[in-house]
Parts: structure tokens; sequence; C-alpha cells
């Protein structure tokens, strides 16, 4: 891979991560369609790392406090004593779906799952998905249906939401419009959502 290939990539990964399209996606065809060669899941992998530092960054407020307020908790004997405790250990419990199937399903997604044909299946398939979840939002907020925010969250959201996260190993499927999607289908707001 050459210098402007990698920027290139990298300039598409930091343009789609953040909103609900796949920058794995892009990753894939975008190169394709120039006449490239794949870069591989461990090149996607390694790429992602600036969006997880950005991510560490605008969220450091945040991460702080509910680390220390789940520390906290541990330390006293009561692990979920705050609502910033409890967070965090729902945080942690989100992220046990998409570790499980990522090292489960860890060949098929380097290899098998990274065709053409299964990134623009997904890619349809999961916008398919946000625009429901968007439907469904829509016939809430007309039906006064209540929605819940960060401090409502319970510990069946967090499984929900990490099993949503855990659809996003496939090629194709964003992390944050997956996110969002089980978040929205759970009854949480869009901001929220987004946040946890």
């Amino acid at each position: 891979m050459t210098f402007l290939q990698a920027l290139v990539i990298g300039i598409i990964q930091g343009l789609t991560e953040f909103i609900p399209i796949s920058s794995t996606a892009h990753i894939k065809v975008i190169p394709s369609l120039l006449g490239w060669k794949d870069p591989g899941a461990a090149f996607t992998a390694v790429i992602q790392w600036g969006t997880l530092v950005a991510a560490l960054i605008y969220f450091r407020a945040d991460i702080v406090r509910i680390t220390r307020a789940t520390l906290a908790g541990l330390f006293c004997g009561r692990p979920f004593q705050t609502p910033d405790a409890k967070m965090g250990w729902m945080i942690a419990l989100g992220t046990v779906p998409v570790v499980v199937l990522g090292l489960a399903l860890k060949k098929p997604i380097e290899t098998s799952l990274r065709s053409l044909y299964v990134i623009s299946a997904a890619a349809i398939a999961f916008a398919l998905v946000l625009m429901v979840a968007e439907w469904v939002v829509v016939w809430r907020e007309r039906t006064w249906r209540k929605q819940k925010d960060m401090g409502e969250l319970g510990w069946w959201d967090a499984i929900g939401v990490g099993l949503a996260q855990a659809a996003a190993l496939i090629p194709g499927a964003s992390l944050s419009g997956v996110t969002i999607s089980g978040g929205l289908f759970l009854g949480i707001r869009r901001v929220a959502a987004a946040r946890f």
C-alpha cells in the first residue's frame, strides 16, 4: 500500500466513522472502485485507533467520572451505589456480546465476510433497519410513548444495545447505526442511544 492510498483510506475512515454509515464498507468499496487491493482487516482495525482516540478525548470527562464512580463503588463494597457506577457496569455488560461474538467469528470476519457482496447486502439491510427504527421513534412520539434518557437505562437496555453493537461485526454494518437503531427499538432517545 502506498502512502497516498493509506492517506485516502484514513480520510474515508475519519469522515464515515461517526455517522450511521459503515466506515469499514467504504474502506473496502472505495479502494476496490479505484483498483487498489483490499487493505485487509488488520489495516482496518489499526486505522480505527484514530477514531477510538477521538472518542476517548471527546468523552474524557464522562469516562473519568464513570470510572471513578465504578472503582469507588467496588472499594466500598456497593458497586451500584451511584448512577455513574451503575452506568460503568452497564457499559461493561454491553461490551460482552461484541467481544464474545467477535472472538467466535474472527475467521469469517477477516475472510469471507469481507466480500463486496456481503458488505453491500449488509449496508442495504442495516440502512433499512435504521429507517424502521426511525419510524418506531415517530410512532412513539405520535402516541406519546415515553422514551428513556441516560439516567433511565436499565440492565436489559445495556444487553440489548450490546447485542445490536455485535451486528457491526459484519462488514457493511455501521457501529453507530446499529447502536442507535438498537437503542431506538428499546425506546431510548436518540442522543442517549448514541452516547451509550
